[in-house]
């Protein structure tokens, strides 16, 4: 079935709204424009966090993750847009928790952006920024391989500050269901950044080659012939694998 994994990633973002919902009465929780917003502000901000949380565990590239996806090409383009809907979720998340506070006064919403705040709401705001900057470079710059790779680190350390966030928040405190849930989600997302962008030359495994020839066929087009230097590398037609190149 091509559409379980993204119908997988839906229900595991979901599952924390529902688990807020069915924690405390509703009608409490829209009883005025400040509840309001408040609500729909938390609501998308469990779902963008969880989004967030499933995009670096799809990042890591676990092989039973890439076959329950199809295929690691199947994975990397749903992997892309997910991180847009998460960046959109918690930037929605932002803008509501925002007007909520404008709701009460403009002096209370500037005070979100302020030292005032505090670490716990200015560590989302910081999470937001680096996320939406690493999110523009990634997108529209053109940038060389090994330097997108370091860029793309960065959103392990947005999402890090958007889990001290979600888990610490004054004033809307999670039920004791959804504060395990999203703790055990974001760590799920945080070993899944180490794994690939941290310790990827400890934990990945990796198979050594020797470069034998290379023959330029072209002004942009290089054939490299490499040799196993241990244990050979088994593969597929129309697979496609990750080099690095390592000068004597």
């Amino acid at each position: 079935m091509r559409a379980r994994g993204p119908i997988t990633i839906v229900l595991v973002c979901v599952v924390p709204v529902v688990l807020w919902a069915a924690s405390g009465p509703l009608a409490e929780r829209i009883s005025g424009p400040y509840a309001a917003l408040t609500s729909l502000g938390v609501m998308a901000g469990l779902a963008g966090g969880s989004a967030f949380a499933c995009n670096l565990v799809l990042g890591a590239r676990y092989r039973p993750v890439d076959a329950y996806f199809g295929g690691l090409d199947k994975m990397f383009a749903f992997h892309r847009r997910l991180g847009e809907v998460a960046f959109a979720l918690v930037a929605c998340h932002a803008l509501l928790i925002t007007a909520s506070r404008a709701a009460l006064s403009a002096a209370t919403a500037l005070a979100l952006f302020t030292p005032a705040a505090g670490l716990i709401v200015l560590s989302g705001v910081a999470a937001l920024a680096l996320a939406g900057v690493t999110l523009c470079f990634t997108l529209f710059a053109r940038l060389g391989h090994e330097v997108f790779v370091y860029v793309h680190r960065l959103f392990g350390v947005a999402f890090a500050f958007a889990t001290l966030h979600m888990l610490g928040t004054p004033g809307a405190p999670l039920s004791a269901p959804v504060s395990v849930y999203v703790a055990v989600l974001s760590t799920a997302g945080l070993l899944g950044w180490g794994y690939r962008s941290l310790f990827a030359n400890v934990l990945v495994r990796r198979h050594d080659y020797v470069v034998s020839r290379v023959n330029a066929l072209g002004p942009a087009v290089v054939e490299i012939a490499m040799s196993p230097a241990g244990e050979r590398l088994h593969y597929l037609p129309g697979q496609f694998i990750y080099v690095t190149f390592y000068s004597s």
